[in-house]
């Protein structure tokens, strides 16, 4: 399956209007309510930082389980590992493993 690529281009530039967000956004929730995700495209980061996150989520991916539980996703954060089976979107569909992570300045008061 090939999931649907946003180009956000027009909210990455210097200052982006509100209709420039409003766009992304329908746009962003189109692919979201259809597919479930979709792929950013033309956000400025450099394609070796992406490739580096891909990196290190596959490597992730691959320590063994009792590893990967210490990242486990609390009820008060969303952010860290879910096994298998601990997220139940619809009925009768077991998910698979996932982990969530946020990119955001280290201040979070920014």
């Amino acid at each position: 399956m090939l999931f649907p690529q946003k180009k956000i281009s027009s909210i990455s530039s210097y200052e982006p209007s509100n209709d420039d967000y409003k766009k992304v956004a329908v746009s962003l929730s189109q692919a979201l309510s259809n597919c479930g995700f979709a792929y950013l495209t033309h956000h400025g980061i450099h394609q070796k930082t992406i490739d580096s996150c891909f990196d290190q989520s596959k490597n992730f991916f691959k320590l063994p389980q009792p590893v990967k539980d210490k990242f486990t996703r609390g009820v008060e954060s969303v952010h860290g590992y879910s096994q298998k089976g601990r997220e139940v979107l619809e009925k009768n569909v077991i998910g698979k493993s996932n982990f969530q992570f946020r990119i955001s300045p280290l201040d979070a008061s920014r």
